[in-house]
């Protein structure tokens, strides 16, 4: 992201800009497809990004969470959005990664 008035090393990809945008705020307040949410390989939402997620769905989340056993680095996990607003289905992914 460049701050008005700057510059980049990139080209702007007009293309690129029209199908991804960047937005700051309360994701656990959208109204969309799915979270994607990078999470520990315990799925309980200890914290930051990953509890504020599981204290704005319920206690439910976490519940379905620990009947998915662990999601080892490089695994993908799906659960229901539960109290979230998310439409249709409602899906959150969890992804563990090796840093």
């Amino acid at each position: 992201m460049v701050p008005t008035g700057g510059s980049s090393d990139y080209p702007v990809d007009q293309a690129l800009n029209a199908k991804v945008s960047m937005w700051r705020g309360d994701i656990t307040s959208l109204e969309i497809d799915a979270i994607v949410n990078a999470s520990s390989s315990s799925l309980i939402g200890t914290g930051g990004v990953d509890g504020a997620i599981h204290k704005a769905a319920s206690r439910s989340l976490k519940a379905e969470c620990r009947g998915l056993g662990r999601c080892d680095p490089g695994d993908t996990k799906l659960t229901g959005g539960h109290r979230l607003p998310a439409k249709c289905t409602e899906w959150k992914r969890h992804k563990t990664f090796v840093i």
